[in-house]
């Protein structure tokens, strides 16, 4: 998801994302490449760095993903009485302003440590 959301990514601003360490991070990275969903190439710019792309497969994994969410949300939403759904939306409102300072924004994470990359990929 990360991926999708600001690639081509750099393998140490991916971890710095995930809050885990570059090495776990290209395990996780060999795993996504050797089933096709990652592209993994050195940094033309400077070879000691790694930068991640999806590959096709890996956008449409991630965009079937999606969809079975969107679907799951809606099933649950659906089977809330009108009166209920209806405060649903203030309430997941106030939940996102309460936990603000917890979320993580991919792409505004990628900009303020310099990992978004020109495309050596594509």
């Amino acid at each position: 998801m990360v991926l999708e959301s600001c690639q081509p990514l750099k393998l140490a601003a991916l971890a710095a994302i995930l809050g885990g360490n570059p090495s776990t991070a290209m395990r996780m990275v060999d795993k996504l490449k050797a089933a096709g969903l990652v592209d993994r190439r050195p940094n033309p710019h400077n070879r000691r760095e790694v930068v991640l792309r999806l590959t096709t497969d890996g956008r449409a994994l991630v965009e079937r993903v999606l969809a079975h969410r969107r679907a799951e949300v809606r099933k649950l939403v659906a089977r809330l009485p009108a009166t209920e759904r209806a405060g649903l939306v203030g309430a997941l409102r106030a939940l996102t302003r309460a936990g603000g300072e917890l979320a993580v924004d991919a792409f505004d994470e990628a900009r303020r440590t310099g990992a978004l990359v020109e495309d050596p990929l594509a």
